[in-house]
């Protein structure tokens, strides 16, 4: 089997990208932070309904950094639990090369359907016996030559999910729609996605629905006071970085983080690993009076304490910036390192720990020692 999967991955050509899609949530989903949309009659009627004119497609909509990525890892970890097959994924990133083109995210939902179904991977190794090609970059021609050919396959009874998230942070939005709109009624395909909503996501749900015919689209808005519940969870679950205090004390800073993060989850974590650096309650209560909550000021506020530091710091600071903004992938933190070098002449010991801090929790260091931009909205600002 496994010289097949590594046959398959050399035919599909998939980019050296390390899966850390899913990072650091399982004690999320453990929890259910989610519970209160997956719960929902119709969302289930999506998960579940069997009949003929039953919804294909569920798109979740929000306002940045409200939690559209926790949503959509707890929809994994639901369709696993409730179904009979697995949910392939897909998470875009804007201005990653490699994470930004539908092209790529076929290929990555082709490569997790044939490791998980026999059926997917028979069909593909047929493929390549044949001599069938396809162009890598061309999303239409993927669909065309590689998946409708699978998922309308007589042996393929089992019903596909996909789970998409940050649709509005990929950089072929039209070629999405064009394809989701020539879906055949009869095919075991169903698609979950999330994104912000904008004037031109409107328009294409709204033709797809039009063109698809009876109920193929399910939507639902993810409000403020949707999450509040589930930010206070998530509070309680990290309140052990906050280190002053009684308990009664500690209490009323978690309500008082949760009543001012107007449901932003983003917000709560920069805010909660600012606090989770300071001493004393007094100090605790200054910033909590001081931090503002929109997220742009919030931003702001963080570039005003890089700019408050040593003028060393500042430039180590600031090139860390540049760097990680420009690097067309996100980079390593030994790739950063030699940057630093090679740019200011300077050599950071412990990097890995150091960037946090020195950015002001702007960037951070996932689980394959990549430097990444804490969310999107902080790139925008940045970039402005």
């Amino acid at each position: 089997m496994w010289e097949s999967i590594k046959q398959i991955e050399e035919y599909l050509g998939l980019p050296e990208v390390p899966d850390d899609d899913l990072r650091d949530l399982e004690d999320i989903w453990m929890l259910g932070l989610c519970d209160w949309f997956t719960d929902r009659v119709e969302f289930q009627q999506w998960l579940i309904g069997s009949r003929a004119d039953s919804a294909r497609f569920f798109w979740g909509h929000a306002k940045p950094a409200t939690g559209k990525y926790v949503l959509s890892s707890h929809v994994i970890t639901i369709v696993v639990s409730s179904t009979t097959t697995a949910a392939n994924h897909y998470f875009f990133r804007h201005g990653d090369k490699v994470r930004s083109t539908f092209s790529g995210c076929l290929l990555s939902l082709l490569s997790q359907m044939t490791l998980r179904n026999p059926v997917v991977r028979g069909r593909i190794l047929a493929m390549i016996d044949h001599g069938v090609r396809f162009e890598r970059d061309n999303a239409k021609n993927i669909w065309r030559k590689l998946i409708e050919p699978i998922i309308a396959s007589p042996g393929l009874s089992q019903v596909q999910y996909w789970v998409i998230d940050a649709l509005d942070e990929c950089a072929e939005i039209s070629a999405v729609f064009a394809i989701l709109s020539k879906l055949e009624p009869t095919l075991p395909f169903k698609v979950f996605l999330t994104s912000r909503r904008t004037d031109e996501i409107v328009q294409d749900f709204t033709h797809l629905h039009n063109t698809l015919g009876i109920n193929p689209l399910l939507m639902a808005e993810i409000q403020a006071q949707d999450t509040q519940g589930a930010i206070a969870l998530y509070l309680e679950t990290n309140k052990h970085k906050l280190h002053v205090g009684t308990e009664i004390q500690g209490r009323l800073l978690l309500d008082r983080i949760s009543r001012k993060s107007q449901g932003c989850f983003m917000w709560v974590r920069l805010v909660l690993e600012e606090l989770s650096t300071l001493l004393t309650f007094q100090q605790v209560e200054q910033v909590l009076e001081e931090v503002p909550e929109e997220m742009d000021l919030l931003y702001s506020r963080a570039l005003g304490q890089i700019a408050s530091r040593p003028a060393k710091s500042i430039a180590i600071s600031r090139a860390i910036i540049m760097w990680t903004l420009c690097a067309i992938r996100p980079m390593t933190v030994d790739e950063l390192q030699s940057a630093l070098q090679l740019g200011i002449g300077t050599t950071v010991e412990d990097l890995n720990e150091g960037i946090p801090s020195l950015c002001s929790q702007l960037f951070h260091v996932d689980k394959n020692g990549r430097v990444l931009m804490v969310h999107l909205t902080a790139k925008t600002f940045l970039q402005t």
